[in-house]
């Protein structure tokens, strides 16, 4: 099996907490230096199936309209895989950082900043939300909207929606579009908004939200496309554990090779318990790459 080892990446690029953030084309040695030591990395050990995940979110979210629900057990790597390909797509990626002062409306001043530059100023984003960022189920309500439709009726007031028609006027026109009609500029709008702002969705189907979310709100299943993430294979496994283990002086190679072989081993032999404790008591336990 093919493994990569992905854990740089270009100078123009570097990873923050809440987006990929790009900086100047040729950066000062010392602006760079900092910018290096701030942020952190992506240390990503890529197999098939990781890329073969990377491969159908990028090609979900590169068509206009395109947006994707990411399956699987926490620590899967979804939202990992999910920065990687919208990177690769050259979208901005934003995620909402969640606070105990975080609610609803700072959730609609996010997502009215992500409409204004999609739209007016027609850069592409990815925004991506974990079923953990989702705070108030009236977020779900924007999400079914956006996603639906794209026109949320109470994201913008009427002086902000006045603001984005007057900034789209000019546009519209030069279209072909009546830009005395504000509907068909604002239409004009939305269109731009759903060609360039992809939402990708990773949740877990173990929560107990999942399966009334996608019954309450189904433009969450219904209008974005599915992508399942399966348990890592045991190669998978051993793989990243002889990566990260490498870091550590087990004092040889061949010993360095069976922990991770344990490890690997340990992980499967729990997966396998958990079945039998399925099939014995109809009760769950999941393990995930990351336990």
């Amino acid at each position: 099996m093919m493994c990569l080892l992905a854990s740089s990446r270009p100078p123009s690029l570097m990873w923050t907490s809440t987006r990929l953030t790009k900086t100047p084309a040729t950066p000062s040695p010392r602006s760079f230096t900092t910018i290096y030591e701030t942020f952190t990395q992506m240390d990503l050990v890529l197999l098939n199936q990781a890329i073969e995940h990377v491969c159908r979110i990028a090609r979900i979210t590169s068509n206009p309209r395109g947006n994707a629900l990411l399956v699987g057990v926490g620590g899967s790597g979804k939202q990992s895989l999910a920065r990687l390909a919208s990177f690769l797509n050259g979208q901005d990626i934003f995620q909402i950082m969640v606070t105990s002062t975080y609610g609803l409306n700072e959730f609609r001043t996010d997502v009215q900043e992500l409409y204004k530059k999609a739209g007016i100023k027609n850069i592409p984003y990815a925004l991506i939300l974990t079923d953990s960022q989702i705070v108030s189920q009236d977020m779900l309500v924007y999400l079914n909207d956006m996603l639906s439709s794209g026109n949320v009726p109470d994201l913008f007031n009427n002086d902000e929606r006045d603001g984005v028609i007057g900034s789209l006027s000019n546009e519209a026109k030069s279209q072909g579009l009546d830009n005395s009609s504000p509907d068909i500029v604002w239409e004009y709008f939305i269109s731009k908004v759903r060609a360039n702002f992809h939402i990708i969705l990773c949740f877990s189907p173990v929560t107990k939200d999942f399966a009334a979310w996608c019954r309450q709100f189904p433009a969450l299943a219904t209008t974005t496309v599915i992508d399942w993430f399966h348990r890592w294979p045991e190669q998978a496994l051993k793989s990243v554990a002889r990566r990260f283990l490498s870091e550590i002086d087990l004092g040889s190679t061949e010993m360095t090779s069976r922990v991770a072989d344990f490890m690997a081993a340990c992980q499967e032999g729990i997966t396998a318990t958990s079945e039998e404790y399925i099939a014995q008591e109809k009760r769950y336990c999941y393990t995930t790459p990351k336990s």
